[in-house]
């Protein structure tokens, strides 16, 4: 099962953290020099933040290998899942990698399409 997924962090950190992010962090900027550990919204599952960014043009959508990818904050980020793998069922809109390498080198790509 996948453990990064390419999404809107709005899908997947809770609301605290996510506030904290909008107010606190520069969206600029792509890496994270530490990642941001957090739960996963709504559950007890770890994850990781390694990358968060500004979309060039807002919100949208767009089909990346198969994947639907939606961002409704007019951010992207990368999460990894540490302690389980993504539910599939849990309907988080996003491109699911095997490794932190395969979603950094489609991190452009999806980036591009908004």
């Amino acid at each position: 099962m996948p453990r990064f997924i390419i999404t809107d962090p709005c899908y997947v950190m809770d609301d605290k953290l996510y506030d904290a992010i909008c107010r606190d962090f520069d969206c600029r900027f792509e890496d994270i020099a530490t990642p941001i550990t957090a739960n996963l919204a709504n559950t007890t599952s770890l994850m990781l933040i390694h990358m968060i960014k500004d979309t060039p043009h807002g919100d949208g959508s767009c089909t990346f290998d198969g994947q639907e990818v939606g961002v409704d904050s007019g951010m992207l980020c990368i999460a990894e899942l540490v302690k389980d793998d993504w539910d599939k069922n849990n309907n988080v809109m996003g491109a699911m990698f095997d490794t932190l390498d395969q979603a950094k080198e489609s991190w452009t790509k999806i980036l591009s399409k908004f």
